[in-house]
């Protein structure tokens, strides 16, 4: 069994335990579900604009969880995994722009490919 697969079944369990005959009537409680849960691969594949909304949707819905006397840890689990992706993409943001900073010729490379000055401090004889 893979990390993320013992994750997740470590979450369906604690979503399983906080789900009880009050969530029956969540919807007409307060207009709000449970969160889907979003592997790790899905986020690592959505755009920033994207993980922001979620983000965004998460504690939105974790407050207003509150407020109505829920249990949030289903929405605080999954709002960790969309934290840690957000982190994760400053942090090598943040790589790449030291990187920039200490390399001035690695920044003429564009979209993976060389201008015409990027070689020319290099002696091709």
């Amino acid at each position: 069994m893979t990390v993320y697969e013992r994750e997740k079944e470590i979450v369906k369990k604690m979503i399983k335990k906080t789900v009880t005959k009050e969530y029956d009537n969540y919807d007409s409680r307060g207009g709000i579900e449970l969160p889907y849960i979003t592997d790790m691969d899905t986020l690592s594949y959505s755009n920033d604009d994207e993980i922001m909304r979620r983000a965004g949707n998460l504690y939105s819905d974790r407050e207003k969880a509150g407020r109505l006397g829920y249990d949030m840890t289903p929405w605080e689990v999954e709002l960790s995994y969309v934290q840690r992706e957000m982190k994760i993409r400053n942090d090598r943001r943040l790589a790449h722009e030291a990187y920039i900073r200490l390399n001035p010729e690695a920044a003429n490379f564009v979209d993976g490919y060389a201008d015409e000055n990027s070689f020319q401090h290099l002696d091709m004889n």
